[in-house]
């Protein structure tokens, strides 16, 4: 009676840890999906926040306004503007005067494209930092796993497999 509620028990340990590693790898799955948006997300993030930021419009009805923003793009061209950079943009961020700082590098900017920029650039930001944290906990989920397929196996199941391997013999 003693022996049967111990194969229970190990029985049921056993199905517990085969539980644990099927939802393990059920993380992973879903981890990776996850990552795997965030991944194709990033360049076209990236690309949105520069390109807004870099843009000079030249449909203005003031010609010496247009005028005076032909001679910047020109300027730039001519490598004596900067262009802004992913670098700098992050700094804005947690710059008390973002504004000012993006318009530093492009006076051009408005306010509702730098706002729109800020948001654009928080959620990328995000998503940067979510697939960093995504790979950490595939490498511990995946650790996990290999922690739990190598605990000793119980001896009520060594020894069925030791029959089965013997009767194949």
């Amino acid at each position: 009676k003693n022996k049967n509620k111990n194969k229970n028990n190990t029985e049921s340990r056993e199905v517990r840890i085969g539980l644990a590693v099927q939802m393990l790898k059920q993380l992973i799955d879903a981890l990776g999906k996850v990552r795997a948006e965030d991944k194709a997300q990033i360049p076209i993030a990236m690309a949105f926040v520069t390109s807004k930021t870099n843009h000079v419009d030249l449909d203005d009805d003031n010609r010496k306004s247009e005028k005076d923003r032909y001679r910047f793009l020109l300027r730039r061209f001519a490598g004596l503007e900067t262009c802004t950079s992913l670098d700098h943009l992050s700094g804005c961020l947690v710059a008390s005067d973002s504004l000012a700082q993006v318009q530093k590098l492009n006076r051009y900017v408005s306010a509702e494209t730098h706002d729109v920029v800020l948001d654009v650039l928080t959620a990328l930001m995000l998503r940067i930092n979510r697939v960093g944290l995504i790979d950490r906990c595939v490498a511990a989920a995946v650790e996990l796993i290999a922690l739990l397929d190598a605990l000793p196996r119980s001896d009520v199941h060594s020894r069925s497999e030791k029959v089965a391997m013997q009767k194949q013999l």
